[in-house]
Order: C-alpha cells, then sequence, then structure tokens
C-alpha cells in the first residue's frame, strides 16, 4: 500500500513539473481530498476495527478502487490539459518578490509577478535556481502561457529580460 501512494506522488511531481498549472494549488488540495475524503469517511462509518465482516470488506474494495479512479482521471486529465494544449501566449510582467522554501532535502524556488490575469494581483511561478538567482524585484520576465485544453491555465517558461524602463523595449546592452 505504501508503495504505490509513494508513486503517485512520485507521478504527480513529476506531472506538476512537466506541466505547472497558474491555479496549481487548487489542483493539488482537489487530489488530497479526492485520495483522503473516500478512506475517511470509510473509517469513519466502520471504525478503525481488525475484525470486518465480508460486506464490510468489500466496501472498502469499493472505496479504494473509486478513489484510485477519481486520482488518476484528474492526473490524466491535467496531462491532457498540458499534452493536447496548442495555445502559447508569451506575457511580460514584473517580478514583484522571490521566494524560497527549504524541503527536508531541497530548496524550491518561486517568483511572485504582477498579474495579467484580470481580478488577480499576483501570480507565483515556480523556477529552477538559476532564474531565481538572476532575478530581482522590478526585473521584467517573460512567461510562456498556456491555456490549457480543458481551460486549466499553465505556464512552460520564465525567462528573465534585460530591460530598462518600460514593458516591451530592450535596453541596448
Amino acid at each position: 500500500m505504501l508503495i504505490p501512494a509513494a508513486a503517485l506522488i512520485g507521478l504527480v511531481l513529476v506531472i506538476n513539473w512537466a506541466y505547472p498549472l497558474l491555479d496549481g494549488t487548487n489542483f493539488f488540495l482537489v487530489g488530497l481530498a479526492l485520495f483522503s475524503v473516500p478512506p475517511f469517511f470509510f473509517c469513519a462509518r466502520y471504525g478503525f476495527r481488525k475484525d470486518f465482516s465480508t460486506s464490510e470488506l468489500s466496501g472498502a474494495k469499493r472505496v479504494q478502487v473509486c478513489t484510485g479512479i477519481a486520482v488518476w482521471s484528474l492526473l490524466a486529465i491535467v496531462v491532457c490539459n498540458g499534452a493536447l494544449d496548442r495555445s502559447l501566449a508569451p506575457t511580460q510582467t514584473i517580478v514583484e518578490a522571490r521566494q524560497v522554501k527549504q524541503g527536508r532535502y531541497s530548496k524550491h524556488y518561486s517568483l511572485v509577478v504582477d498579474s495579467w490575469r484580470p481580478g488577480r494581483d499576483t501570480e507565483k511561478l515556480t523556477v529552477d535556481a538559476a532564474t531565481y538567482q538572476e532575478a530581482i524585484p522590478n526585473n521584467v520576465v517573460t512567461v510562456d502561457v498556456h491555456q490549457g485544453f480543458f481551460g486549466w491555465p499553465w505556464y512552460s517558461s520564465v525567462q528573465l529580460r534585460s530591460f530598462r524602463g518600460r514593458l516591451g523595449v530592450p535596453s541596448e546592452e
């Protein structure tokens, strides 16, 4: 049971690396809910006892299968959202701040930039260490934004540009 769960978490990380969603936190929360809510309700109904009847075990298997189907379906939708998407809209925006989170084994780098989407002030974009080191507040970055086949926007790259003054006017360097 532990190995399939670890493999599933690894797959989620690979998919998030390949097709990072702009609203990735929402994707993670939906996936977590699909993964944990059905077993929680099963345990709330039958408790944590070890002497299950055959019908209760059958119910547990149904919950496990439905949970698996839901999580795998969500992952397939995210992969198709990126793989089948042919839209590309390079967008220039300004870096507001840099953030780094120290994990147990690695660091996670992100840039907070002005949002280009209506109704939002900022966007948080995951970047590699080199991009993080070069970016400073008020730098202009180009983000390759995709609409997503199913309408879930994602981005494929964040590139720093050397600009002086206004957006879209390259420096003479």
